[in-house]
Formats: structure tokens, C-alpha cells, sequence
């Protein structure tokens, strides 16, 4: 098989699997970022989930305003979210 096809056959099965997600508008990122959204939507204090975090409160800050950067990292989302007792979705 050539490259093209495979390409385009790869494409199309990318496209058959994240069909289920719908339209991408529907997850556009809070401007504060999801970790901030998440967290204040619970009650939960910056204090709180650096407990959870095993960290200190400014390291929350810093985290939740590296995510409004978009420069977080993707293991340290992970941690956040599985902190929050949530499930990342990376798409």
C-alpha cells in the first residue's frame, strides 16, 4: 500500500473515532483555564488542592495561570485533573 493511501486511510479512521465528540467548539478552554473552572465550580480553595497536590498554595497559582498561558505541562494537567477527580481528556 502506498503512502497516500495509507494517509488518507488513517485520516478517515482518526475522523470515524472522534466522531463521538461532536464539534469542537462544544470544549473550548474557560479563558481561566479548566483547572481554576473545575476547581471553583467544587468550592475548593487553592489551599485545598494543593493539599491534594502534595504542593504548596502558590504552586496552584502558578499552575492555574501557566494554564491560562497555555503553557502547562501535559503530565502536570494530568496531575491536576486526577487531584480533582477528574479524567483528562487529551484530543
Amino acid at each position: 500500500m502506498d503512502k497516500a493511501r495509507l494517509a488518507t486511510q488513517s485520516r478517515a479512521s482518526l475522523d470515524e473515532r472522534f466522531k463521538e465528540f461532536g464539534a469542537v467548539s462544544r470544549y473550548t478552554a474557560p479563558v481561566r483555564g479548566w483547572t481554576k473552572a473545575v476547581r471553583e465550580a467544587l468550592g475548593m480553595t487553592t489551599a485545598q488542592l494543593a493539599k491534594r497536590l502534595g504542593v504548596k498554595q502558590p504552586s496552584v497559582v502558578a499552575i492555574e495561570q501557566s494554564e491560562a498561558k497555555a503553557t502547562i505541562e501535559l503530565a502536570t494537567l494530568r496531575r491536576v485533573a486526577e487531584a480533582l477527580d477528574c479524567t483528562l481528556v487529551y484530543a
